[in-house]
């Protein structure tokens, strides 16, 4: 299980393979996403719980391949999902928190 904020040693984890039974969860606590690399298939959606109290976070999708509504409203103590729809790997990141940054590889 891969769990962390973006740092090198995210890179050497393995990700989390999601069972296809409901969405895929990520919570983003602690001032990371975990888990921070998760793997879906398309037509899956990820879920993302944000529960930093009162502090408020965001998912937007980060280079090329981002869909343009790959992007949250800035969000604390609730929800937001997202259900992709081609297979890609996907990166995003906090955008008040930079070094808070997850991925979604779609199969």
């Amino acid at each position: 299980m891969a769990v962390g904020c973006g740092s090198e040693s995210d890179a050497t984890e393995s990700a989390v393979v999601h069972d296809g039974d409901g969405p895929a969860i990520v919570q983003a606590t602690n001032m990371e996403f975990s888990p921070h690399t998760i793997v879906i298939g398309v037509g899956d959606t990820v879920e993302w719980f944000f529960n930093d109290g009162p502090i408020e976070h965001n998912v937007v999708g980060v280079g090329d391949s981002a869909p343009q509504d790959f992007a949250s409203p800035m969000v604390a103590l609730d929800s937001w999902s997202y259900t992709f729809t081609e297979a890609g790997e996907y990166d995003y990141v906090c955008t008040i928190h930079p070094q808070k940054t997850g991925r979604v590889i779609v199969e």
